[in-house]
């Protein structure tokens, strides 16, 4: 069985990243590990006169972790049997315990989250370093963001034949589902050029993908930045899920540095998977 990392990266309000986690492992039928990371200054001296000093968590770091616990634990007995489900903590720094964890692991989807100020759109530095340095697919997930199965996906496409491939492992990620799926281009002009190459994609797709739950659809955008433009999309569509290849490196690098998304988007509540081209 395939499995799914839910990476913790806060405990304030982990519960309902936990709760999103095992929810998706289970639809997916995946198994569930989740991995929770501390610095390295998580670790004190204690002090004592009567024996000798001896490294214990420090208090603050030592309920962060009793309150991760309490929160895996409900999860868990909420759990089926049949479903592997287990927990790992880690000191140390987040992005090489994560690496070093991958590598000794056999990990075939990462979620990961978001919150209100630091979403996909508007990643800080460890956010984009956890994307480009694993080589699995990594969901985002929202701060609070309450779980629904993937009954609709948005896919943004440059019309690539990458895209191809990535829409063949999302249709196989996503079977259970059986999402409709619209690969969205955001383009500023509709002429003839771009036309020929939404029909050939169509038809690259249609052939290549077998799958008739798929539209091919262009959005003309002159008012704002790709990335407003995919998340009012898919706001007024009611997409369950935004998903991106990393190696549409133009159109992805646009979505990440516009100056322009952050406040709006912040307010968005879709999780955003990105695959990696292979």
């Amino acid at each position: 069985m395939k499995t799914l990392l839910a990476y913790i990266t806060q405990t304030e309000n982990a519960e309902s990243f936990i709760d999103y986690s095992a929810k998706l492992s289970k639809d997916l039928n995946y198994n569930l590990h989740f991995l929770y990371v501390q610095p390295n200054d998580a670790h004190v001296y204690s002090k004592s006169l009567t024996a000798r000093p001896t490294i214990e968590l420090d208090p603050f770091y030592k309920k962060e972790k009793e309150r991760v616990e309490k929160y895996f634990q409900t999860i868990q007995d909420k759990m089926s049997k049949e479903q592997g489900i287990d927990f790992s903590f880690e000191i140390g720094t987040d992005i090489l315990v994560l690496e070093e964890y991958i590598s000794k692991n056999k990990v075939h989807i990462i979620a990961f989250e978001g919150n209100n100020q630091n979403n996909i759109f508007s990643l800080e530095l460890s956010s984009i370093d956890l994307i480009s340095k694993v080589n699995c697919p990594v969901i985002i997930v929202p701060e609070n963001t309450e779980y629904k199965k993937y009954e609709k996906v948005l896919y943004a496409t440059n019309y690539n034949e990458e895209d191809i491939k990535t829409l063949k492992n999302l249709i196989s990620l996503t079977k259970n589902f059986s999402p409709e799926i619209t690969a969205l281009h955001v383009t500023e002009s509709s002429d003839f050029e771009k036309k020929t190459l939404e029909v050939g994609f169509n038809e690259l797709v249609q052939r290549e993908a077998k799958y008739d739950k798929i539209l091919i659809q262009s959005l003309v955008n002159h008012d704002s930045s790709i990335a407003e433009a995919i998340n009012d999309f898919a706001s007024i569509d009611n997409s369950d899920l935004i998903v991106l290849l990393k190696e549409n490196t133009g159109f992805l690098e646009s979505i990440f540095k516009s100056s322009t998304t952050e406040k709006l988007l912040k307010k968005s509540q879709t999780p955003v998977l990105v695959y990696q081209e292979k």
